[in-house]
């Protein structure tokens, strides 16, 4: 495997709220990549992304997660990436959101359009409700723990899905979380989004195949991609095909 330089060790930026946003940033030529991680884990999930990936990235533990408090405010997750960005004086971006940190994704596109170079969607509802996506495809919302609903049963006999489950029972158990997000969003929101990228599992039982071939018919300027070897968490599921969907998404800006 190729080594690419070490993303650094995480940083602290303040809110105004008194909130600590801990955050890592690998600077370099070429756009920076941002990565919203989802509401099972933090931006840990990442690591094994970032040993195959090696541009530059931006990851942070959104509000609630991980290392980062959650303040005095409800502030939203999106107001939060554009106070930490504007700290970083990144001025434009490509941004990537996993699951529910896609939802932060969409609020914080619809605020700041132009500071948007790219936008990436994998396994997220786009800032609409699930049961919306279930209406529209008549599937059957899945059952069980969070594991068995997220994770592939591939996945889930490997040794790589233990640091999955600590993260996820660490969330449990700081009943992490974020405020209330900018949801239902505005479809239209992503109407003139491009390049948009929107890529799911294809043993996804949440956002399902049939969910991004729909999603394809409201987006039709989206490329899509399906993973075929992960559920709902294909950044740890299977990193290296994800680390190539975001080279192929940088690519195209």
């Amino acid at each position: 495997m190729r080594l690419f330089p070490k993303v650094p060790d995480p940083a602290v930026f303040s809110c105004d709220d008194g909130a600590q946003l801990s955050y890592r940033l690998r600077r370099g030529a070429g756009p920076i990549l941002v990565l919203a991680h989802p509401h099972s884990g933090t931006m840990s999930g990442f690591a094994a992304v970032l040993s195959r990936y090696g541009g530059p990235v931006l990851i942070w533990d959104r509000r609630g997660y991980g290392q980062s408090t959650r303040g005095a405010y409800a502030e939203s997750q999106g107001a939060d990436l554009s106070a930490l960005l504007a700290h970083l004086n990144i001025a434009r971006a490509v941004f990537v959101g996993v699951a529910a940190g896609g939802a932060c994704l969409v609020e914080f596109a619809r605020r700041s359009p132009s500071s948007v170079l790219g936008l990436g969607f994998a396994c997220s509802f786009l800032g609409q409700p699930a049961r919306d996506w279930f209406a529209l495809t008549q599937e059957d919302s899945p059952q069980g723990t969070c594991e068995e609903r997220e994770l592939s049963d591939v996945f889930r006999s490997t040794n790589a899905a233990q640091h999955w489950r600590r993260q996820e029972a660490e969330n449990q158990r700081r009943n992490a979380g974020e405020p209330a997000q900018f949801c239902p969003a505005d479809p239209a929101a992503l109407t003139d989004m491009a390049p948009l990228c929107i890529a799911t599992g294809a043993r996804d039982r949440l956002f399902t195949p049939a969910m991004l071939a729909q999603a394809k018919q409201r987006y039709p300027q989206a490329k899509t991609h399906l993973f075929a070897h992960a559920a709902h968490a294909p950044h740890v599921e299977d990193p290296d095909a994800f680390s190539t969907w975001l080279s192929d998404l940088v690519s195209r800006v």
